[in-house]
């Protein structure tokens, strides 16, 4: 390949990747990952918590004595 042909190759991918922060596709990427690591990890703790509470019945007996205090 001539240096002419790579050199159009690399002004149009990097014309390509502007263009497209220009449009905000980079902001979306981030808020889509953010949003899916937030997720991903209230959700572990949730599932952690339901494990815990099921294992043991003294640990709900207590929740449910801790939830009835004024």
């Amino acid at each position: 390949m001539s240096k002419a042909r790579k050199a159009w190759i690399v002004a149009v991918s990097i014309a390509t990747v502007e263009a497209l922060k220009d449009q905000g596709f980079f902001l979306w990427n981030y808020t889509l990952r953010s949003t899916h690591q937030h997720v991903k990890t209230n959700l572990k703790l949730y599932c952690q918590v339901q494990r815990l509470s099921t294992s043991s019945p003294s640990s709900s007996v207590m929740a449910m004595q801790i939830g009835d205090a004024p």
